[in-house]
């Protein structure tokens, strides 16, 4: 099977022959892969290509480059055992990355689990959605393409970012429904270390302090919650969470 890796280590891996981010040309080849593998549904012209590379540093001669570096990165490929031109084909008007039917890529690994663990969650089968949410969680915690700033880098991350939540939300669920409420409780403080100003993390950490017995806890995140959200935005904790917090006073 060929395997695609966009989150933590970047590469593509093929009969246990690995082609790593550092074998790949220079940083740019490491970027060119990675957009045409995040785009692969689609061709992508080879202007929008080179932006994606070079950003505001295009040079003029950007056009040749651009096709020695790919040339570069199909010549990498095939020292791993692939058809780089197959792989990276050449469009009428730019490249496509075109991977063989049943190719494994990491962020649609993740993306495929949480929509699984969603569905499943939503449907109250919590044992289904356990799984799909520790394979999407597990994969979208590696940092993508670190060190790097480019516009569209930022704009992945943050839908990542969304999918991370998301994929704890679930997980947190499914683990609390099979009374894992300490596990729970680890990813719950996680949720809440990634978006701090989003309410719905604070109430589902204090019913877990709650249901493990820990009132005094559970009152400490609500204080840590309404704490902050006067601080710093200057408003009161959402009728829902106020309702939370009856609830533990009750």
């Amino acid at each position: 099977m060929l395997r695609v890796y966009l989150a933590g280590q970047l590469g593509i891996e093929l009969d246990g022959r690995f082609l790593a981010g550092g074998d790949m040309p220079l940083r740019q080849g490491r970027l060119a892969f990675a957009y045409l593998a995040c785009e692969r549904e689609r061709a992508v012209m080879r202007e929008e290509l080179a932006q994606a590379i070079w950003g505001e540093r295009l040079a003029a001669a950007w056009d040749s480059g651009l096709t020695a570096l790919i040339s570069k990165l199909r010549a990498a490929l095939a020292r791993r055992g692939m058809d780089g031109r197959a792989v990276l084909a050449t469009t009428e008007s730019g490249y496509w990355m075109r991977l063989q039917p049943g190719t494994w890529v990491d962020l649609e690994r993740a993306r495929h689990g949480l929509h699984n663990a969603e569905s499943a969650a939503a449907a109250g089968s919590f044992n289904t959605a356990y799984g799909d949410a520790v394979v999407a969680a597990t994969i979208l915690r590696r940092p993508f393409l670190e060190g790097n700033d480019e516009p569209w880098i930022h704009a992945r991350r943050r839908i990542l970012h969304a999918e991370r939540v998301r994929a704890l939300d679930c997980l947190i669920d499914a683990l609390a429904w099979n009374g894992e409420l300490t596990l729970a409780l680890t990813h719950a403080n996680e949720v809440i270390e990634l978006e701090p100003y989003r309410e719905r993390g604070y109430q589902r950490l204090m019913r877990l302090h709650s249901q493990l017995g820990d009132r005094a806890n559970a009152l400490r995140v609500f204080e840590r919650c309404r704490t902050l959200l006067s601080e710093e935005l200057g408003v009161d904790p959402s009728p829902e969470t106020m309702s939370v917090h009856r609830d533990l006073l009750s």
